[in-house]
């Protein structure tokens, strides 16, 4: 299941990266490595579960690989990512069969995707400190969705497969600030904020109800320039 989808996100990057080339000419293009975190959140109207609802934020994990094609003051960024998200419920006490407190337990909703994100941008400065806004598509394919439980008393005491509840791929709008600084003439590095905003229905079935990814993103970024 892993390679149709890896293999369509390529495509769709080399598609991606190959249309500016052929409309303008003399971008400088930059090869990026990002890696950050990602607060994960749902919205809470889905029924699917006997779990729920997953009211409260999870911390996850996202990188990647990206292209930045670099115009005068505007840029285009497409790239092939990986990225955990999800959500989790409140806090519950868990005991044992006496009845005495062992500590809480909570139940954690968790997705992972390949993601390739399309994303239009503009820099106020070139050279030196640069601070820019980006904004665009993020297309997400699903790896693997599940529900676990998790404690902090050290237990797992079950986790199950939730992929055929949830749909292969999600669409989401992902807006955010930026600074970049000019290490050397080639190497720049940076950080950035975003919101992703998820568009569609993340459930299978209207029947499951509706859930929507809700993600707040804090990223470390290299760009190399080509």
């Amino acid at each position: 299941m892993y390679k149709p989808k890896f293999f369509s996100c390529l495509f769709l990057v080399v598609l991606i990266v190959s249309i500016p080339g052929f409309l303008f000419a003399g971008p400088d293009l930059y090869l990026g490595l990002t890696g950050g975190l990602n607060r994960s959140q749902l919205t809470t109207d889905a029924n699917f579960s006997t779990f729920g609802p997953y009211n409260q934020a999870a911390l996850n994990l996202n990188g990647g690989i990206s292209v930045l094609m670099q115009f005068e003051r505007w840029g285009v960024e497409t790239g092939l990512g990986y990225s955990q998200a999800g959500a989790k419920t409140e806090s519950m006490v868990g005991t044992t069969e006496s009845g005495a407190i062992r500590g809480e337990f909570w139940i954690s909703q968790e997705q992972s995707y390949l993601q390739v994100p399309i994303l239009a941008s503009y820099s106020f400065n070139r050279g030196g400190f640069n601070p820019y806004l980006f904004a665009g598509p993020n297309i997400r394919f699903l790896l693997n969705g599940k529900e676990k439980m998790d404690s902090d008393y050290g237990e797992q005491e079950w986790n199950r497969e939730i992929d055929g509840y949830l749909n292969d791929v999600n669409i989401a709008l992902e807006s955010g600030a930026g600074v970049r600084y000019a290490v050397t003439p080639v190497l720049n590095m940076g950080i950035s904020a975003s919101y992703l905003f998820g568009l569609n229905n993340q459930l299978s079935s209207n029947a499951y109800g509706e859930q929507k990814a809700r993600d707040f993103r804090f990223n470390f970024s290299l760009y190399y320039l080509l």
